[in-house]
């Protein structure tokens, strides 16, 4: 079962995809990040869920080489993209999937996740839907959004009275660690260009859209009260069968 709001973010992110790694800095970022929190031992059985241009795929064919991997994202173009990085990789599958509502009958020794549970529409839900495919002493492991993210645009949004569109996600089980990244744009217009520019600008359900002069007096007093930095916030977490 796929739903309608995951395809139509599949779709933004997938008419993206080609710029994708141009503008998604932070992303692989946190890829890299999130690889080095993975256990060290033994695994014969690797699914990584949402794996965009292959981020964090990459550093699972390194870390893991010995292991089969099920590599999944719903954006067919993400997908393509991913597997055109690593022609010839040894027992691998690429395939279609809503990572929210997976259609799978095999087990896995590790589950990963890289900046894609905050696009669920019940990300707690989701992983638990997704820890039920870990096999005994399996590890579920992702990175995504923290509620305290991107204040410094929050701010003036709620401050003035504005509709924000941006994703609320919230608490997580597992997590263990945070970290909070401070990322300059050239203004307001450049943050919110360069979230578009790599289709993570879905709204969140139910949002109304600012009107123009909202938006413009939004960029205005944004503009007026920074540099041009935004905090992302991002957890870690791990969940085992």
């Amino acid at each position: 079962m796929t739903s309608s709001i995951n395809q139509t973010i599949a779709g933004r992110f997938g008419r993206r995809a080609t710029d994708y790694d141009k503008y998604a800095g932070l992303q692989e970022r946190v890829a890299r990040a999130l690889q080095a929190h993975l256990p060290d031992r033994p695994t014969e059985k690797v699914l990584e869920f949402g794996c965009g241009t292959g981020f964090l795929t990459g550093h699972l064919f390194e870390r893991f080489e010995d292991a089969e991997f099920l590599i999944t994202d719903l954006s067919e173009h993400m997908l393509e993209i991913c597997r055109s990085k690593f022609p010839g990789q040894k027992n691998t599958t690429f395939r279609i999937l809503d990572g929210e509502y997976p259609d799978l009958m095999s087990h896995h020794d590790l589950i990963v996740s890289s900046m894609t549970l905050q696009w669920f529409s019940d990300p707690v839900k989701a992983l638990l839907r997704q820890k039920n495919f870990l096999r005994e002493d399996g590890r579920l492991c992702y990175a995504t959004l923290g509620p305290q993210g991107l204040q410094e645009w929050r701010n003036v949004l709620e401050n003035e009275g504005f509709p924000s569109g941006l994703v609320q996600v919230p608490s997580l089980p597992g997590i263990f660690h945070e970290e909070f990244i401070p990322v300059t744009y050239e203004n307001g217009l450049d943050f919110l260009r360069q979230i578009k520019a790599i289709g993570a600008d879905s709204p969140r359900e139910g949002y109304s859209a600012m009107s123009p002069v909202q938006l413009k007096q939004a960029l205005e007093i944004f503009d007026s009260r920074s540099d041009g930095t935004v905090t992302w916030h991002i957890v870690y977490g791990q969940l085992e069968l």
